[in-house]
């Protein structure tokens, strides 16, 4: 019999950036200021095949700002953000990141992850260069 991985195998997140406690209000108290980047570059065949999956997902969560950012054609806007792994979600909004890091590209990996972070149990992540490339990608699509 083939044993199939658990979720928890499959899917395992890294937190690199230390944690801080998030502001007052919280973000989830105006989900209109989220915002889930995914910062990615053409030529990456996985990000080319999730794009479709992360615009079809933008359309099941009307309250929260989808964005595509090609970290090559777009470079001004990510700034010294190091993006090491394709694709990278950046998910906050302009005064928290909430998530930066490299996903499982499918679909319900991603709204899964989302609906976690907006449930209120979440902590911002104190990393300066992933919330200026929010702040910048926020301020260019706003």
């Amino acid at each position: 019999m083939e044993r199939r991985p658990s979720i928890s195998s499959v899917f395992t997140v890294r937190v690199s950036a230390p944690v801080r406690e998030p502001r007052m209000p919280s973000l989830n108290s105006d989900k209109k200021s989220w915002w889930m980047l995914c910062l990615c570059a053409e030529w990456c065949n996985v990000c080319r095949a999730l794009r479709p999956e992360f615009e079809s997902l933008a359309t099941d969560w009307p309250h929260i700002r989808f964005a595509w950012v090609d970290v090559e054609d777009e470079e001004a806007l990510v700034g010294e953000l190091e993006i090491e792994t394709f694709p990278t979600l950046l998910i906050g909004d302009a005064d928290e990141v909430r998530f930066l890091g490299p996903v499982q590209p499918r679909a319900q990996v991603l709204a899964r992850l989302l609906a976690g972070l907006t449930s209120g149990d979440g902590v911002a992540l104190d990393d300066s260069l992933a919330l200026a490339a929010l702040k910048a990608v926020i301020q260019s699509r706003g």
